[in-house]
Formats: C-alpha cells, structure tokens, sequence
C-alpha cells in the first residue's frame, strides 16, 4: 500500500478512538454529563425544586382543621369585596371602619389533594381591619362582628378573589380566618398570616407573601383539601 494510504488508515483510526472515548466518558457510572443535563428548576430562596410527573403529582394538604360548623351564608359569587356581615348592618360608619387599612387583593384555587381544581367549594373568610378591630364592642365582651367577611363559591377552574383591606394586629400575629367547604361535604378552617410580620410560623398554616402592585398589596392562596 503506498505511503498516502497508510496516513488515511491512521487518520481515521484515530478519529474512531476519540469518538469511542467520549461516548465512553458521557457513560461512566451510567450519568448523563451535567452539560447535558436539562436545568434544574429553581424554586423561591434558591433551592431545587423536585419534579413530579402527571400520574404522580400531589399537593400538599393546607394545614388546619375540619370545620365542624358555618355562620353567614354557604354561596357567593367567586369575586368580592369583604365588608360588614352576620351581626353587623352595612352603615355608613361601618363601611368606613372596613376600608381602615392598607388595600389588599387576595387571589387563588381551592384544591384537591390531587391538584385538581375544586368547583363549587364555599370559602369563607372574616378579618380585622386595619386597626385590629373586628367590629364594634371589641374588648366589652359584646362584639358584633364583622367590619370585614364574605363568602364566595369557587369557579369553573377553582378559583376565587376577594378584596380587602391588611388587617391590623389583634390580640397576637395578624391574621384571615379562612373557612372552605367542598360540594362533597369535606371543610378545613385555617388561619392565614404574613410572610413579612415577626411572629408568623409559628402555627405552621399558610402564609400570604405580599407584594404592592397597581397601588394595592396582592398575594395568591392555593387551598387544598385533604
């Protein structure tokens, strides 16, 4: 074989060896190298989030629980504003009293713990305002209550809003009071605090994270059902 014939022979055997040799690398211990590795996502506070797969996914259930009785009514319409309920007329001095404090917008689904969307679902929800106050005679022992409350129903998708307005400290950490009950019959309470206040966490419940938009303060709330 002539000399020219012998270099090509080399020439390709050394190129079969290189690709031989990196496919080898991207195989040792049976990993994918991390180049070729899709992201990691990234949840809040820079940790990895884990993934789930459709037939596997499963959502937390809200910490709480099972609401044994209901005041006020049991259907709404998805959307509201809270104002002055139950024990308490919708007076001029009243209506003022529930618009005390910074204006807050609270968005979010009810679901199963399944993740699937919950239609239907009452959820009910009572405050203070921004003063502490729930209504008037608070700290007589004869309170009628409440400057703040409503009830909505959840839409076709699960979802429901409310407006409000941060409610003020009351005997302890700010806080909603937060009732929710499925079509099924199965209810949580819970109480919903504030991310940015000293002393949240300490029940373990859900937590709201404000954030001003459109010059109001807004937060979303996932609610599941166990």
């Amino acid at each position: 074989m002539r000399r020219r014939g012998w270099i090509a022979v080399a020439v390709v055997a050394v190129v079969a060896w290189a690709a031989i040799a990196v496919a080898g690398s991207r195989l040792v211990g049976g990993r994918t190298p991390a180049a070729a590795r899709p992201p990691a996502t990234t949840a809040a506070g820079g940790a990895a989030a884990s993934a789930t797969t459709s037939s596997s996914t499963r959502c937390t259930p809200t910490v709480g629980q099972p609401a044994l009785g209901w005041d006020g009514p049991t259907h709404g319409p998805p959307r509201l504003r809270l104002g002055p309920g139950l024990g308490l007329r919708p007076t001029a001095s009243n209506l003022a009293a529930s618009r005390r404090g910074a204006p807050m917008v609270v968005s979010g689904r009810v679901l199963s713990s399944g993740c699937a969307p919950l239609r239907g679902a009452a959820v009910r929800v009572w405050q203070a305002n921004g003063d502490g106050d729930y209504g008037p005679g608070q700290g007589t022992g004869q309170i009628q209550c409440c400057y703040l409350q409503g009830t909505m129903t959840t839409d076709a998708r699960g979802r429901y809003e409310f407006e409000s307005v941060r409610p003020g400290n009351y005997s302890g950490t700010p806080h909603l009071h937060v009732v929710i009950r499925a079509p099924d019959g199965r209810g949580l309470e819970t109480e919903v605090e504030f991310a940015d206040d000293p002393g949240t966490g300490a029940s373990g419940g859900p937590v709201l994270h404000l954030a001003e938009r459109g010059g109001r303060l807004r937060a979303s709330l996932d609610l599941v059902l166990g």
